[in-house]
């Protein structure tokens, strides 16, 4: 919940945007998860709801 709650904040104030997975990482941001702020279809690979995994 922490994380989600971070992910948001940091969509809010900085409308974060992650290029790619590595970018995810780098964050400390992994897994992304289906209704996350930064969550996108490009960062879900296997298409199951789960980004970066």
């Amino acid at each position: 919940m922490a994380n989600r709650v971070h992910y948001y904040l940091l969509w809010l104030c900085s409308n974060a945007y992650y290029k790619n997975c590595a970018a995810v990482r780098a964050a400390g941001a992994t897994p992304i998860n289906k209704g996350d702020p930064v969550y996108r279809k490009a960062l879900d690979r296997d298409g199951d709801g789960i980004g970066c995994e």
